[in-house]
């Protein structure tokens, strides 16, 4: 029995449909060894009177967790608008921004917590747990009627 190559597979198919404010967002989840990952890959290091110095480059790090969001739906442009300050006057308030690279990470820098929020969401399996298990409950039912 391989523990890890188990721990492996498992940890692939757990993605789940979380709740932010007004919208819905598919994330996937991020295990320990992962998440440092990510951090150390986002240290930047410099040298200030001979002393070694690290710093987390904020832009690098929401980079690597916008690509933990799958996808969302029902974000909107009035939406947006009440999560941070857009102008919206021009456009339809009903228009559904697509789910992007772009998007993504715009939605990390500009929308306050929401950075926070993908985190701390990412990294507890028990979100993705207990959304899996409401998934595989409504999947059932339907199936038997």
């Amino acid at each position: 029995m391989n523990l890890k190559k188990m721990l492996q597979e498992k940890k692939r198919a757990l993605d789940a449909w979380v709740r932010y404010e007004s919208f819905e967002v598919c994330l996937e989840y991020v295990d320990r060894h992962e998440m440092t990952k990510m951090l150390e890959g986002s240290k930047h290091r410099t040298w200030k009177k001979h002393q070694q110095s690290e710093e987390i480059d904020d832009n690098m790090f929401n980079g690597q967790l916008a690509s933990k969001i799958k996808d969302w739906k029902g974000l909107t442009l009035g939406k947006l608008a009440e999560l941070t300050n857009i102008d919206v006057s021009v456009e339809d308030e009903t228009t559904e921004i697509p789910c992007n690279e772009q998007n993504k990470l715009t939605l990390m820098e500009e929308v306050y917590g929401f950075s926070r929020f993908v985190m701390e969401t990412i990294s507890e399996v028990q979100n993705f747990r207990e959304k899996k298990v409401k998934a595989e409950i409504k999947n059932s039912e339907t199936s038997l009627e």
